[in-house]
């Protein structure tokens, strides 16, 4: 249904302005990383590395990310993922992000080492 700037919503009604998933303009993000099938973690971790990066943000469609693959389509891979927002969910979720930095960093501390030495 078309609204005007003449209707009025009634109370406790939701009315969507846009329709997309896009944090940046309003879309809700729900944390499923416990409940991701390992399919799907895999698919990531692979395209993770087949780019040669060392951390990423997959970004997948799909109906249901919690059973073995179906239909699914990649919509992006970011080399350089904010993990800001994710962390703001909770102290669970800031931990993984601190422990995903923590990694970052010993790994580039390695490679240094090697090369220096």
């Amino acid at each position: 249904r078309k609204l005007n700037f003449s209707n009025v919503i009634p109370k406790n009604n939701i009315v969507y302005l846009l329709d997309n998933a896009n944090l940046s303009t309003g879309g809700e993000a729900i944390d499923f990383t416990d409940n991701i099938h390992p399919d799907f973690k895999k698919l990531a971790v692979n395209i993770t590395k087949d780019m040669e990066l060392r951390l990423s943000g997959v970004d997948i469609l799909a109906s249901d990310i919690t059973s073995p693959m179906g239909d699914y389509t990649i919509i992006e891979v970011n080399g350089a993922p904010s993990l800001t927002h994710y962390a703001s969910f909770g102290e669970v979720q800031t931990k993984r992000v601190e422990n995903l930095y923590l990694q970052v960093l010993k790994i580039l501390e390695n490679e240094n080492n090697r090369v220096n030495n």
